[in-house]
């Protein structure tokens, strides 16, 4: 169950949920898999990402997102399948869909569809 309290991400994504890649393994027909942290939660299985900033090439913000496709098929945390991933954790996704090609390292996946979904700032904090 996701918290209904997160931290800010450190991104200018807030409150998408979002993930950013430390790994990513291409293993054709359309399926990857990436390991990284999620920034803002929660990730879960089924949902899409679809968009995704580029590495951020020694800025310290993230590029504009680009459209994408991804859709999240499973997640682990720990080599245990679970169905949804919360903030800060850090996991790996099985995802299916066209692979962009600025995905790398430091990238970061995001939902920007789901960010209607209640949250609202205060304090520092984001609550629902």
């Amino acid at each position: 169950m996701t918290s209904e309290i997160q931290g800010l991400s450190g991104t200018h994504f807030d409150p998408c949920p979002q993930f950013c890649v430390h790994q990513a393994e291409h293993h054709g027909q359309g399926m990857l898999v990436v390991i990284g942290r999620c920034l803002f939660g929660p990730i879960r299985t089924g949902m899409a990402f679809d968009g995704i900033a580029p590495p951020r090439d020694g800025n310290t913000c993230w590029p504009d997102p680009v459209t994408c496709r991804l859709l999240v098929t499973e997640a682990h945390l720990y080599g245990k399948p679970v169905d949804e991933i919360n903030q800060a954790l850090a996991a790996r996704l099985i995802l299916t869909g066209d692979v962009p090609a600025c995905l790398a390292y430091d990238a970061v996946l995001i939902v920007p569809s789901a960010s209607e979904d209640g949250w609202r700032l205060d304090g520092g904090l984001w609550r629902r």
